[in-house]
């Protein structure tokens, strides 16, 4: 049944898809390879299915006095990675696109050989040149790859395309013009065909095809000529060097054609090796009874949890069949293709996953002005943020820095002049924060910051502190005072002590870093008689890693400034450090008071080492208690305090 029902699509979805060299994938239905039973295994918390999607098409031309023949196979691969709630979390996109030339006579023009896929191809293709926005099919195809993560099947068929298969998401549009339609309906039957294979949240996934036009041959009085490529596909993901997870196809398209340079094939849909199935025909020839499809699945059981170098360094028989005993009992078929693609793979696939550390400082200070009958009084309060990942041998990899400047004022009499709300960070003031009117280089806070930012990326704090300012903190680097003249001092040192704070919470090379805060005033309050005035900031602060949508790493923190005074504007509190409640640890106060005895800054890292692994939208979409505490018992057993300002936070960095 599934098998006339991939025939059934294939047909359908090729007489629809059909576009030859405009580069556009055709999409075809692909059979789940027999894989592990799912149901036999547990399926750990962190793990992803991986899908491989493949349609390939077949289109001629008679070779004539006038011009050459042809014979065209369009092959168009799609893999994915995919969590159980159907969220795309990483997403490769190719297509090989192999042509054989012939003249009247039957015989080749060109010279068969190797085909490179499209973006292989790159700037070869030639596609830059007639786009609307100048881009080459890979930097559009890799625009479409990018927006898929973290989003599902539903998501990209509402948002992206219309019902024609149109892009009608304008960002979608700025990055990629080709049409849009059959790569997203491709996505959907990689994901349709994704299954838990061993590969887990994080993992690398390569796309890899060889492909060869070398079975091309002209036609003689005896025999027909015949045109068409063979293409050997692999979808891989990897953790570090390790193979967690292997898909693998082929397809072989040919057509055939006489001495009169007329084809004698029918053009259209092309089965892969996987799709054929049990219609390939090899089971009868095997001598353990077991079809192509099943051997390759075998194939890539095997080498999942291996090595490229372990895979490569298997024993062979002179046809290079499998020669260890516990696979040869599975696989009898030549296996040379299937380790050239995993050799590729592991060539192409980005540098090896290297664990960072996520580091945070946060500093608060707050200073106070009594009131007078010149002038209202004032509690204001700066806290610090500053958050870096940065390698084990100590270098920074990246570097989010921004801070919050949050004031209440009151009159003589006790009464607040300032209204009480949201309080935004410097960041997210931009130029209305108000210090690119006053800067000799005539850049904003923000734009100084960011400079430093990028300074730091690269270093070591060691680096830092001998390059960048003298030992009065002030800036000495020559570059970067063209581009940031606020005291840097307090900058490089709070660097330094985010980099001394920095521990392994998941995050690895390459992922994002994201600093955000809440800040309000709203707790503050005038002063009676009976009761004194408070000023008051409360801001919650989250760092956190993410790769594409998922977090890699969190941290949280919160600080609750505060000021009292009276009656007369007078001051009540002293000036000077305010310690955060991840600072303040046990003397929080809080353990003593909690249902299952834990402090606050242990609850907030428990909560925190939950959320990583998942998306936002899977943490905002916890069951809570009427509190907002979480309801789900393996959180609930670490985690008992309201976490609504938690997830706010993380919402707020997912935007």
């Amino acid at each position: 049944m599934k098998k006339m029902l991939a025939f059934v699509l294939t047909l359908a979805m090729t007489v629809v898809l059909l576009s030859g060299c405009a580069g556009v994938p055709v999409a075809v239905e692909t059979p789940q390879q027999d894989v592990k039973d799912e149901a036999a295994e547990t399926i750990p918390g962190d793990a992803v299915k991986t899908g491989l999607y493949v349609s390939a098409n077949l289109t001629a031309e008679n070779g004539t006095a006038e011009a050459d023949g042809n014979v065209t196979t369009d092959i168009s691969i799609i893999a994915v990675t995919v969590s159980d709630s159907g969220v795309i979390e990483s997403c490769e996109i190719d297509a090989v696109q192999g042509k054989v030339a012939f003249d009247a006579e039957g015989q080749l023009t060109a010279e068969a050989g190797e085909v490179l896929s499209k973006k292989e191809l790159g700037e070869n293709y030639g596609m830059k040149a007639l786009s609307p926005i100048g881009k080459e099919w890979d930097e559009q195809v890799e625009a479409i790859e990018s927006y898929a993560v973290g989003k599902t099947v539903e998501e990209l068929k509402t948002k992206a395309i219309d019902e024609s298969g149109v892009v009608k998401d304008a960002d979608l549009a700025s990055g990629a013009t080709i049409y849009m339609g059959s790569f997203i309906w491709g996505i959907e039957g990689a994901v349709a065909n994704a299954q838990h294979l061993g590969a887990a949240k994080g993992d690398q996934l390569v796309l890899t095809a060889i492909s060869n036009s070398t079975g091309s041959k002209g036609a003689t009085a005896e025999e027909a000529g015949s045109a068409g490529v063979t293409s050997n596909i692999a979808a891989l993901t990897f953790k570090g060097n390790v193979i967690t997870s292997c898909m693998i196809d082929a397809v072989q398209s040919k057509a055939e054609f006489g001495t009169d340079g007329v084809v004698t094939t029918e053009a259209g849909a092309v089965l892969s090796k996987d799709q054929l199935g049990e219609d390939y025909g090899l089971k009868q020839f095997s001598p353990i009874g077991k079809e192509w499809n099943e051997q390759a699945a075998a194939f890539a059981e095997y080498v999942t949890g291996k090595t490229a170098e372990e895979v490569l360094g298997m024993a062979l028989t002179e046809t290079t069949a499998p020669a260890e005993a516990d696979l040869a009992s599975s696989v009898t078929i030549a296996v040379g293709d299937f380790m050239a693609l995993i050799e590729k793979a592991a060539a192409n696939k980005t540098a090896e996953v290297v664990p960072v550390k996520t580091g945070y400082a946060l500093t608060t200070n707050l200073t106070v002005e009594n009131a007078t009958a010149e002038a209202d009084g004032n509690a204001t309060t700066d806290i610090s943020l500053i958050a870096v990942t940065v390698t084990e041998e100590g270098v920074i990899e990246s570097c989010e820095i921004d801070a919050i400047q949050g004031k209440v004022t009151f009159a003589e009499d006790g009464q607040l002049t300032s209204e009480g709300g949201e309080v935004l960070s410097k960041m997210e003031l931009g130029e209305s924060y108000g210090m690119k009117a006053f800067s000799p280089i005539g850049k904003e806070w923000d734009e100084q910051v960011a400079a430093i930012e990028s300074y730091a990326v690269g270093k070591t704090v060691e680096e830092l502190k001998t390059t960048a300012i003298d030992e009065a903190g002030v800036v000495k680097d020559a570059d970067l005072a063209s581009s940031a003249t606020i005291y840097m001092g307090s900058f490089i040192w709070g660097i330094e002590a985010a980099v001394n704070n920095a521990v392994n919470l998941g995050a690895v090379s390459g992922d994002e870093l994201v600093i955000t805060s809440i800040a309000t005033t709203i707790g503050s309050k005038t002063a009676y008689e009976e009761e004194a005035g408070i000023a008051q900031v409360d801001a919650n602060v989250a760092v956190l890693t993410k790769h594409g949508d998922v977090i890699t790493s969190c941290i949280l923190d919160s600080v609750q400034s505060k000021a009292e005074f009276g009656t007369d504007g007078a001051a009540l509190t002293e000036a000077g450090a305010v310690l955060s409640k991840n600072q303040l640890g046990e003397d929080y106060g809080l353990k003593q008071f909690s249902p299952i005895g834990k402090e606050w800054n242990e609850q907030a890292a428990a909560f925190a080492e939950y959320v990583t692994g998942k998306t936002a939208e899977e943490v905002l979409g916890m069951s809570l208690t009427e509190t907002t505490a979480p309801a789900e018992a393996d959180l609930a057993s670490s985690v008992t305090i309201a976490v609504g300002d938690f997830m706010a936070l993380i919402e707020k960095a997912a935007k």
